[in-house]
């Protein structure tokens, strides 16, 4: 009976482990699409915070909207789209402390576990950026493409503490459950 119960139990934690294994898949339009950039070039770490920030300084549902880039690039427009989205703020602003910068064309299962935003950008100054939300999300699904182009990198930003989902707890539960039995059994 004991035997039976200690495999319940470490079931239990393994199978409240393995909760959101499913990736959701990020779609324009949909209630984590924060909005777009066109053209989002330069790309480093640096610009692309900037990008976000600006972009979410303007209300969801707005139109396209140029902003001048600042000094060295001051003269050059960047094109902000919030058109589709319904993510409301306020919002936090994106920082490059923590900030995350993956060069692939690997669209699928990316990990954001504790990130706010995920910016991808799709070929160079051809088709721009996208930006979505993904506070409380742990693996997500990008576009494959976007205005005809692929995926040339992601950037995640804002990584925060994110608290226990209780797969820690059930496991350690099991562990102690375990221990106790063992020590029972041998006396130790």
């Amino acid at each position: 009976m004991k035997k039976t119960l200690i495999a319940a139990a470490c079931a239990l934690g393994l199978v409240f482990s393995a909760v959101n294994a499913n990736a959701t898949t990020l779609v324009i339009g949909d209630d984590h699409y924060v909005g777009s950039i066109r053209d989002g070039i330069p790309s480093s770490v640096a610009d692309e915070a900037r990008y976000i920030t600006n972009l979410i300084s303007l209300a969801a549902g707005t139109g396209d909207t140029e902003i001048e880039n600042p000094a060295p690039h001051a003269g050059t427009y960047e094109t902000y789209n919030r058109e589709g989205s319904s993510v409301a703020g306020p919002l936090p602003a994106a920082h490059v402390t923590d900030a995350v910068k993956v060069d692939t064309s690997n669209w699928d299962d990316i990990d954001v576990t504790g990130f706010t935003y995920i910016l991808a950008k799709y070929d160079a100054g051809n088709a721009g950026s996208i930006v979505f939300m993904v506070s409380g999300l742990t693996t997500v699904d990008l576009p494959m493409t976007y205005n005809g182009y692929g995926l040339s990198h992601y950037t995640l930003f804002n990584l925060t503490t994110v608290p226990d989902g209780g797969a820690t707890l059930a496991l350690l539960g099991c562990a102690l459950v375990g221990l106790g039995a063992l020590r029972r059994k041998f006396g130790v």
